[in-house]
């Protein structure tokens, strides 16, 4: 982590639910903290060189703390199962706060989407439309617990809220039709959520730069096998169908920089010298995806038989 790296302090717990902990980190004596955009996240680093990023909830402006819910993965890699075992009183490093999935300056209604724990970065958009007065809607799947009622608390009780995505869909299916003109989708949720809301928008007219998304989890690496080449040392590395690129690399002895290793933090981003990419990123916008030059190996793979990198 680099020097820009903070020191938090956990000052509040609580578990929302078996699954689900929101942290509360202040900073040390004497430090202010920055504000952030509405759908920002920060990442904290639960062993050297690793780092899981999460979505701020509260208010963004002039914060005092910076206040995060982690749900456990008992399949993950580890480290929100490090979240859910911190204490009172210890000191986390983490990165300052980013967004890549604030609301559109040209958006004239928004339409917030979430599915379990997805909807942490939904209240944060809330937050801002009803600050500045702007004309929003939120949508969620999902049991209740304390994070939805928080949800509730502010957009002043208008959600609406479902057990299933087949009830979901039953509603919001007709809203993709007769939204207002203007509006644009955020969803943040299950890959699989995202995705069916993302094909159902586009089957219905809707451009790509209107929908806009955010996953958690660690999306599946799997595919069909291809070679990765480095264009610099000219080496010739085999990638398997479920080996992620960025192991593939690190294991021909490739040093590539990463740090969340989900897609999500940007640090092992890529220059694709030729051939086509597969994203399954969150980090990069829909102009950059298209344009097919840049790539995060941690997540996403080769769509032809070979890919050249600037390595």
């Amino acid at each position: 982590m680099s020097r820009s790296a903070l020191r938090l302090r956990v000052s509040e717990i609580a578990d929302v639910d078996d699954d689900i902990r929101a942290v509360t980190l202040v900073p040390e004596v004497g430090q202010r903290l920055s504000g952030f955009p509405p759908g920002s996240h920060i990442g904290v680093q639960w062993r050297e060189g690793r780092s899981n990023f999460y979505s701020l909830t509260n208010d963004g402006h002039d914060p005092d703390a910076y206040r995060i819910a982690v749900h456990r993965r008992d399949d993950g890699a580890g480290g929100s199962r490090w979240v859910h075992q911190l204490q009172v009183g210890e000191v986390v490093r983490a990165t300052p706060p980013r967004s890549a999935f604030a609301p559109a300056a040209s958006g004239r209604h928004h339409i917030l989407i979430s599915g379990g724990v997805g909807l942490t970065p939904m209240i944060s958009h809330a937050r801002w439309h009803r600050t500045w007065g702007g004309s929003f809607e939120a949508w969620h799947v999902g049991p209740e617990n304390e994070i939805l009622a928080e949800l509730r608390a502010v957009t002043g009780g208008f959600v609406s809220t479902f057990k299933c995505r087949e009830d979901f869909w039953s509603e919001f299916a007709q809203r993709l039709v007769d939204a207002p003109f203007g509006s644009h989708i955020y969803t943040c949720g299950p890959a699989g959520m995202i995705a069916d809301v993302a094909e159902a928008a586009h089957q219905r007219g809707w451009a790509a730069g209107r929908v806009h998304s955010e996953s958690f989890g660690v999306p599946a690496v799997d595919g069909e096998p291809f070679t990765a080449v480095a264009q610099r040392s000219g080496l010739r590395i085999a990638v398997g169908a479920d080996t992620p690129l960025l192991d593939a690399l690190e294991s021909a002895g490739i040093a590539t920089s990463s740090m969340c290793r989900n897609g999500v933090c940007g640090k092992c981003l890529t220059r694709v010298v030729n051939g086509r990419v597969d994203h399954r990123d969150s980090y990069l916008s829909v102009a950059e995806r298209e344009a097919q030059d840049v790539m995060m190996p941690c997540v996403s793979r080769a769509l032809d038989e070979e890919v050249v990198l600037d390595l």
